[in-house]
């Protein structure tokens, strides 16, 4: 098991001013979300880590477009062997100009399903 700095916006700090750690589920919750928001290639000792989605970014929002950014997404995730996506869904939220997915998976190493809602910005 690791122990890794709690990353939301900014590092936090506990009461005593010491860095927060997480372990576990949460830890683990959070390196998919760090592997997400990667551009894949950008990462030169780990150039197939990341994420392909913002290859994509600037194409028209199209039925296709929502399949293949779900593609993108679940190869993303399951990059991690530990992972397994169960079910992705995405909506494109016009107003904001943004994608929404909504991610099931199974945590091998937990023996658990966890979900995740994880958006992007559309440039």
């Amino acid at each position: 098991m690791s122990l890794d700095l709690l990353f939301n916006k900014d590092l936090k700090f506990n009461y005593s001013g010491d860095l927060v750690l997480i372990n576990g589920i949460e830890a683990k919750k959070q390196s998919i979300v760090l592997r997400l928001k990667t551009r894949k290639g950008s990462n030169m000792f780990h150039p197939e880590y990341g994420n392909d989605l913002y290859l994509i970014l600037s194409e028209n929002i199209t039925e296709a477009w929502l399949k293949k950014a779900m593609s993108y997404v679940k190869e993303c995730i399951e990059q991690d062997e530990t992972v397994t996506v169960k079910a992705i869904n995405a909506a494109f939220i016009n107003e904001k100009r943004k994608v929404d997915f909504y991610i099931k998976y199974f945590l091998s190493e937990y023996g658990i399903e966890d979900s995740l809602n994880w958006g992007e910005e559309i440039g």
